[in-house]
């Protein structure tokens, strides 16, 4: 996956870069690096994003409400 790609497949599921950095589990600087082409996307990396393509296309849920997360709505987190 190129930076072109990976810049496509984010902004297809909304995902800003924080957001990004957030649920790949890296810093906001990698995310930009991946962005701009200034380093290779790790293949772990480029088959999750591919995986969450997949869910969002089947429109099933893929990744965590970050709002329910950060304010501890287990609830939430749960369904």
């Amino acid at each position: 996956m190129n930076s072109e790609q990976f810049n496509r497949h984010l902004s297809i599921l909304g995902l800003k870069q924080s957001a990004a950095a957030d649920l790949l589990r890296v810093t906001p600087r990698a995310v930009r690096r991946w962005q701009n082409g200034e380093q290779p996307i790790p293949g772990p990396i480029v088959q999750l994003v591919m995986a969450w393509r997949q869910l969002s296309d089947a429109h099933i849920p893929w990744g965590p409400d970050l709002d329910s997360i950060w304010f501890g709505d287990d609830d939430q987190i749960r369904r």
